[in-house]
């Protein structure tokens, strides 16, 4: 997350106009891909957390790319570098389409059973103990850049802010990238958004979840 993809609380963008009523989808094909990645991660399927995918792609083509153009050329990526189908599969298809071949369909109840199981909230979980911070103790964002992916916002590096509560062991994104598993203590921490953009006179206060190798001690 230390490239064009970490887009939060970036300047230049101007500013965010929300669409009234926005559907979920905008084009069928995006939900398609959304139910692609989502059944393939749920059913255990050959996919992982795509974000490696996504940061790799070229800045321009990212902003030049909707959300779920991204998702697709991720997906197609990670499907490719596990075997799973070639390069020119795609393209070969989607020239099939345009001639006129049809959509291929398939009927699976067990694995519409697992998504729809998958998707379901859960309650959160709590502490495990072991946290290295107590709530309202002030903490320091460390100043991280790191090779893999990372959930650490690039605009709360090097911030101070204080923990406002405790939250449960979550996988370590690093590790995932690299394929281990570890977890580590959460932490939702608070911060003046004076001390995020100090030129911008704000007063209001941002709440961020990050994990405990994001944080050390407020000297």
């Amino acid at each position: 997350m230390d490239g064009i993809h970490d887009m939060g609380g970036m300047q230049g963008f101007g500013a965010v106009a929300p669409e009234p009523g926005e559907p979920a989808f905008h084009e069928r094909w995006e939900g398609r891909v959304f139910g692609m990645s989502l059944t393939l991660w749920a059913t255990g399927g050959p996919i992982g957390g795509m974000r490696s995918q996504l940061e790799r792609i070229q800045p321009g083509r990212y902003l030049a790319s909707s959300y779920y153009e991204r998702w697709e050329h991720a997906l197609e990526e990670m499907l490719a570098e596990r075997g799973v189908l070639a390069p020119a599969d795609v393209d070969r298809r989607i020239e099939g389409l345009r001639a006129g071949g049809r959509v291929p369909e398939r009927s699976d109840p067990a694995m519409v059973e697992a998504v729809l199981a998958d998707m379901q909230p859960r309650p959160p979980a709590e502490p495990e103990g072991g946290h290295r911070f107590a709530a309202g103790q002030p903490v320091r964002v460390r100043r991280i850049s790191t090779a893999v992916h990372n959930r650490c916002p690039r605009y709360v590096r090097g911030v101070s802010g204080v923990v406002e509560r405790l939250l449960a062991p979550d996988w370590l994104p690093e590790n995932e990238d690299l394929g281990e598993q570890r977890r580590a203590p959460c932490y939702t921490v608070s911060f003046a958004a004076s001390d995020l953009w100090p030129d911008d006179g704000a007063d209001h206060t941002v709440l961020v979840d990050l994990w405990e190798t994001y944080l050390e001690e407020a000297g």
